[in-house]
């Protein structure tokens, strides 16, 4: 097993928080706006007053109650924003006083850059691993070693 252990450059746990740091920081972030800065279908996360939170129930997200949506439009006093769960969704008109926080969702290219620069290499180091290795030991040694198996096989198809 310790030959295993030197072929692998680093850690599993340390690659694995690092991964999951990746996608958990998604490529996208919430900014705090103003309802006049909103433009129609956009995306936000707002969080609203317990009595409307009690009929959207179903759309919370989270013990502060905060629901992810697409502003639609104002309407005089009111405000508009349709809510989604894979199995419905709902339009809702609510008073712009019901709504205590709101942020709008931006677009992150640098987050996407190293998301997809992290990806492409974590599919590189795998590929550069268990297909090509290091040698663990003599050509020469007789003794049994441990090799490296890939966990991902990547298959190109060819053309005839």
């Amino acid at each position: 097993m310790r030959a295993c252990r030197r072929l692998i450059p680093f850690g599993s746990g340390r690659t694995a928080r690092i991964a999951l740091a990746l996608a958990c920081a998604g490529c996208a972030t919430y900014r705090p706006v103003t309802m006049d800065d909103l433009s129609p279908q956009q995306r936000v996360r707002i969080q609203v007053e317990p009595e409307m939170l009690a009929d959207l129930v179903a759309f919370a997200e989270g013990a502060e109650g905060h629901m992810s949506g697409r502003f639609l439009e104002m309407r005089g006093a009111s405000v508009a924003f349709r809510f989604e769960t894979p199995a419905s969704y709902r339009e809702v008109a609510m008073p712009r006083s019901a709504v205590l926080s709101i942020a709008g969702r931006e677009s992150s290219p640098t987050r996407s850059m190293a998301l997809s620069a992290a990806i492409v290499g974590g599919v590189g180091l795998a590929a550069w691993l268990g297909f090509e290795g290091r040698s663990s030991g003599d050509a020469g040694d007789d003794a049994e070693t441990d090799a490296l198996v890939p966990v991902f096989l990547f298959a190109i198809p060819a053309g005839r």
